[in-house]
């Protein structure tokens, strides 16, 4: 009988070990705490538009390059950590997409950065999609 059990308890740890090897070999290579790391440590609220595009296009997480789009935005406001309201005069967007996507998980991750009428960095934010 102690044998049996033996066995029965080998033939489970090797299931585990499986699905756990396989489940790591999936494992998300960027997370918005990634994104979140790199995005506050290297860019600050007041850097130039030029700046910000210049930044995602060198930037790459964990072997993924983000991919940057540009848009011109009319009338739209937001409000600034002071509670001010002010007018957005761009936004510059970049996202991270994986090619396998985890069950439960989200396609991409992506961050929107607004700028005011100048062309200064107003505030960004970090998002899940997909």
């Amino acid at each position: 009988m102690r044998s049996v059990t033996k066995i029965f308890a080998s033939i489970v740890l090797s299931i585990i070990s499986a699905l756990l090897n396989i489940s790591c070999a999936h494992e998300h290579k960027v997370t918005k705490g990634n994104v979140y790391q790199h995005v506050s440590r290297d860019i600050q609220i007041g850097v130039t538009k030029s700046e910000v595009m210049k930044y995602l296009d060198s930037l790459e997480i964990n072997g993924i390059k983000a991919e940057r789009s540009d848009y011109a935005i009319g009338e739209y406001f937001i409000t600034d950590t002071h509670g001010r309201q002010i007018e957005v005069g761009g936004v510059v967007g970049a996202t991270f997409s994986e090619r396998w996507k985890p069950p439960d998980f989200c396609n991409s991750i992506g961050v929107i950065f607004y700028f005011d009428k100048t062309q200064k960095l107003i505030t960004s934010h970090i998002d899940c999609f997909g």
